[in-house]
This record gives C-alpha cells, sequence and structure tokens, in this order.
C-alpha cells in the first residue's frame, strides 16, 4: 500500500534515462507515515514539509521510512506536532531526510460544536 504511488506522483519524471519517482511521491510517503503511526483521531492539517533530496528513487523502487516524533506544542489552540524523518531506498541507501508538521488537535472556536 505504502508504495503505491498515483499516476500524478510518478509522471514522466526521468533521470539519466530511466523513469524516477517524483519529489511528490518521495515527500508523500512521509504523510502516509504519519498517518500510519500516530492516533490522534483526525481531522489533521498540513503545515509544513521541509525535504532535503539526496538521490533519486526508482519509479517501481520500494522505499521505507523511519521516523521520530521530534515535538508537539499549542499555538492559538491548535495543538502541532512536529515529526523528522528519513527516507530509504531499496538497498538502504538514504534518498530524503524529511521534517513534516502538522495539526493534530484544532482549536474549537466559540459557538461551534
Amino acid at each position: 500500500m505504502f508504495n503505491a504511488a498515483t499516476a500524478y506522483e510518478r509522471g514522466p519524471l526521468t533521470y539519466r534515462g530511466r523513469e524516477v519517482m517524483s519529489p511528490a511521491a518521495l515527500t508523500g510517503r512521509m504523510t502516509w507515515y504519519v498517518h500510519s503511526a500516530w492516533d490522534y483521531a483526525g481531522p489533521a492539517l498540513h503545515t509544513f514539509s521541509k525535504v532535503q533530496y539526496l538521490d533519486v528513487a526508482d519509479a517501481d523502487e520500494a522505499v521505507s521510512v523511519a521516523a521520530h516524533f521530534r515535538d508537539a506544542f499549542e499555538r492559538n489552540g491548535h495543538h502541532h506536532s512536529v515529526t523528522d524523518g528519513v527516507i530509504f531506498g531499496a538497498d538502504g541507501r538514504e534518498v530524503a531526510l524529511t521534517s513534516h508538521g502538522s495539526i493534530f488537535h484544532v482549536a474549537k472556536q466559540e459557538g461551534r460544536g
């Protein structure tokens, strides 16, 4: 499931004559990771992604993600999280370093449920 890329993510992106994963496909793996690792009962709002691409991954290459929950804080009633991770290629090489931010608990507004 986590290795399936949408047509948009795959795209016709080539590098040195081979089809490779798009940056969106790699970055999206972190979103999948956060949703599978943390049970925060949603909904959640993505606030930022920082990505340092280190290598390319073939379009059909299996990649894996390892991450840790770096921070949680409250700002304006919203509960935020920051998760840092690394995306590995099938052979174990580091493909990207990431930091993913989201609001995992949206503040209730007066007069709204």
